[in-house]
């Protein structure tokens, strides 16, 4: 039998979802549960979190949390999955290929403004210059040198077009006229006419040495074919996943590195808290905790931890190199874990929970679109078909949801059902408990605690079942 201690209510807690001190929920420790005793528990909305199991309290929670599971006979991939997996493919897939990727020029710098203004002094001068000439100029455009060409010197534009038909003036002519009047203005300056091109005039700077560097590829970057192996192994402590598990909450939930230990992860990840069964007919995959390690190229890139049930396997957690979230390895090692339990389904192992589900929490969003899913209904504790679940019933999960649907609508499950049972006479004949060191049904118990104790249980009845308090010890001190 698994031996529970340490059952209590715990108030105003801190919520990781919504980052509040609002949560409510009953807590219970339990260092070796059985695999069978847990999926019980499960199944009326406990979840395990290291060696310790939660039940929230909905009616007065900041989240509300609702159990969620996928029928994985009947799932098939959304179309936004299949993008998902279409990407890991191709990413997978690449052919090896050669990327140049030129560097850059380096910036050009640009001229101070005090040299600005002169230039443009002397640009406008020089046009006043032969305002004579201006009844044969229609129009005379000039760029402002605000930055340094590639050569190091500035192109004034000279658009201009001849009205009338003095043959005495053609273009090339006030062309000349005007690169000779910029000459006298630029003489006392730094500044001096290049060259012209096709009636651009290029004016350099003299202080100004411009050495253009040439173009430098970098090193030819060879893209292989990758390739992605997975392997589920027992949830013991890695070095390699534990540097993995830092370097994701560092990243993704901004940790504090130095707080990051290897006690605490292995503490909330790699506790044998289930007791490991052998594979079997029944159950292929054996029951217990497990890690499924995700490998591309040979390097450790995400760990599932995972539970193994007999009616399926519990993601309990997901952690990845940060540096592959484009491939969003969370949806594919959903998907790979569905196809996990399809791949040794049997009559019982047939589902894949998903822990909690929040209707209004972005982080939870994900989780319904792995259809068809299910949300356990916190009152009557029946399974429900998420997509007959009304919005109002979602935002507020300590509200039946079973009456969303009318195939569940009568449906109760009488596990939990506790209106026809005399409760003392049912702990006197069925509660086991451990009270210093020794373990006995609680008829034989005479202590003076007798009434504490009873009334513990009574307030657990609300969210245990008769079936598990049969089977579970009750530790008490």
């Amino acid at each position: 039998m698994s031996k529970v201690y340490s059952f209590r209510y715990c108030e105003k807690t801190f919520c990781g979802y919504c980052l509040r001190d609002e949560s409510n929920k009953y807590r219970m420790k339990c260092d070796n549960m059985k695999a069978n005793d847990y999926d019980s528990l499960m199944l009326t909305g406990w979840f395990r979190n290291g060696n310790s199991y939660s039940y929230p309290d909905n009616s007065s929670s900041c989240c509300k949390l609702i159990p969620i599971r996928c029928i994985v006979e009947d799932f098939t991939p959304s179309k936004s999955q299949k993008k998902v997996i279409k990407r890991f493919n191709n990413f997978l897939n690449s052919k090896p290929s050669i990327q140049h990727k030129p560097q850059t020029s380096n910036p050009k710098p640009e001229i101070p403004k005090e040299l600005k203004s002169k230039i443009q002094i002397s640009i406008i001068k020089s046009l006043d210059g032969i305002c004579e000439y201006s009844e044969y100029l229609s129009k005379i455009v000039y760029n402002k040198p605000n930055k340094i060409e590639k050569y190091g010197h500035y192109s004034l534009s000279t658009c201009i077009s001849i009205s009338g038909q003095n043959p005495d003036f053609d273009k090339d002519s006030i062309l000349q006229i005007l690169i000779a009047h910029i000459s006298i203005e630029l003489s006392n300056t730094q500044w001096s006419i290049f060259n012209t091109c096709n009636y651009f005039i290029n004016i350099k700077d003299s202080n100004f040495t411009y050495n253009p560097k040439p173009n430098i590829l970098k090193t030819p970057k060879k893209i292989f074919n990758h390739i992605y192996t997975s392997e589920i192994v027992s949830a013991d402590y890695r070095q390699s996943s534990f540097e993995l598990y830092k370097e994701y909450v560092v990243a993704k939930h901004n940790k504090i590195p130095e707080n990051v230990t290897p006690e605490r992860y292995e503490n909330f990840l790699c506790g044998k808290n289930l007791i490991k069964e052998e594979p079997s007919e029944l159950y292929p995959l054996g029951l217990g905790n497990f890690h499924q390690l995700h490998y591309i190229d040979g390097e450790l890139v995400a760990v599932g931890v995972l539970d193994f049930v007999p009616s399926g396997i519990v993601s309990m957690y997901f952690f990845y190199s940060p540096k592959y979230m484009f491939l969003s390895l969370g949806i594919l090692s959903a998907i790979k874990e569905i196809e996990l339990v399809k791949e040794n389904m049997t009559s019982s192992f047939r589902y894949y929970y998903m822990a909690w589900f929040i209707y209004d929490c972005v982080k939870m969003n994900y989780k319904d679109k792995f259809s068809p899913s299910q949300l356990l209904c916190p009152v009557n504790y029946v399974w429900v078909d998420i997509k007959k679940c009304l919005k109002d019933r979602l935002l507020h999960g300590f509200y039946s949801l079973h009456q969303c649907s009318e195939e569940t609508f009568n449906k109760v499950n009488e596990d939990m059902n506790w209106d026809d049972v005399n409760f003392y006479s049912f702990l006197d004949e069925f509660l086991v408990i451990e009270k210093d060191r020794e373990v006995f049904k609680f008829g034989l118990y005479t202590g003076t605690d007798r009434n504490t104790i009873v009334m513990a249980m009574m307030e657990s009845k609300q969210f245990m079942s008769k079936s598990m308090m049969k089977r579970l010890i009750f530790k008490f001190n």
